[in-house]
């Protein structure tokens, strides 16, 4: 059994087969391996997605995909891609980190509001040094002790459960094994106050209404 832990090598000594899984993500996509992700090469270079499509520089005009937008990378990589990218893709403030790195949860709990206005530089520097590049990990998406899935995100995703009148707590398996996922994949809106700082994550069917129910048994 282990211990509590962000770090996935970790997680390797009780869990090694999912571990080999993880580390699989650090690994380029060779281009054409599929229709829907072209990928990175062996020489791992970014595919900018821009200059592939140009119309697109239009229609996120305003938004940071307007700036730079490249191939997304697998798991291991959310945060580095961070790094990679250009300075105004984060001009949002450390909420940008909410999908990419474990400690979002725990950085949210310990700044509050000020987590989401910071910079993101300054909210970065408050992980831990040896993990500022650790992407999305196991602890992300399961709980330590069982590897039952688990929703980390509870400022963001559990919120907007709640406001649905859904307790995260008794989502069926079926439910817990697309919401796990949705927490981070998703393209969320940034609230911002009048002086245009973030103040918290609003997902695209919040304040509507709770549409899975047929997968219940």
């Amino acid at each position: 059994m282990i211990a509590v832990d962000y770090d996935p090598v970790i997680w390797s000594v009780s869990y090694p087969v999912h571990y080999e899984r993880w580390k699989k993500t650090e690994q380029p996509t060779a281009p054409g391996k599929s229709k829907y992700k072209r990928g990175f090469d062996s020489d791992n270079i970014t595919y900018d997605k821009l200059s592939e499509f140009p119309y697109m520089a239009l229609l996120f005009q305003g938004w940071g995909f307007g700036v730079e937008y490249n191939e997304p990378r697998g798991h291991a990589h959310m945060l580095r891609d961070q790094l990679e990218i250009d300075p105004a893709r984060l001009s949002a403030g450390g909420v940008c980190l909410t999908c990419k790195t474990p400690y979002a949860p725990r950085l949210e709990q310990e700044l509050g509001i000020e987590y989401y206005r910071l910079p993101w530089q300054d909210v970065h520097k408050r992980i831990p040094e040896k993990h500022r590049e650790l992407g999305v990990a196991c602890i992300d998406c399961h709980q330590e002790r069982s590897m039952a899935l688990r929703i980390s995100r509870g400022f963001t995703l559990g919120k907007a459960l709640r406001g649905l009148g859904i307790d995260p707590e008794k989502l069926n398996r079926q439910e817990m094994g697309t919401l796990v996922c949705a927490q981070c994949h998703v393209t969320y809106s940034i609230v911002k106050d009048g002086d245009k700082k973030s103040t918290g994550v609003y997902f695209p069917w919040q304040g509507s209404s709770w549409g899975i129910s047929r997968w219940r048994t």
